[in-house]
């Protein structure tokens, strides 16, 4: 995607073997739609004042409500595989050699 004569490199952070796997079911035409716009729920600036209040590296703050469980027994993600991960598996493990 290129705009005002900047390329952006969807691929930069993302670890080879994905990428690989990726490229590999990403048609090469490249897109000319309209992107979809969906605006966000409260502004950046709020989002991120946490670093404005920040008077040194490593600073924390605690969040405005409770978590409902302890950090130790929360469920970060789900017991099982996510059905397209799983389906294509065996393509990201042969990307990843």
């Amino acid at each position: 995607m290129a705009a005002e004569g900047k390329t952006v490199d969807a691929f930069r952070f993302i670890p080879p073997g994905l990428k690989k796997f990726i490229k590999g079911e990403v048609s090469e035409i490249p897109f000319s739609g309209k992107i979809p716009w969906t605006p966000l729920k409260r502004p950046v600036e709020e989002a991120l004042s946490v670093f404005l209040k920040a008077k040194s590296p490593g600073e924390g703050f605690h969040l405005l409500f409770t978590w409902p469980e302890e950090p130790k027994k929360t469920n970060w993600h789900p017991p099982e595989m996510s059905p397209l991960v799983k389906l294509q598996l065996d393509k990201i493990n042969q990307a990843g050699e």
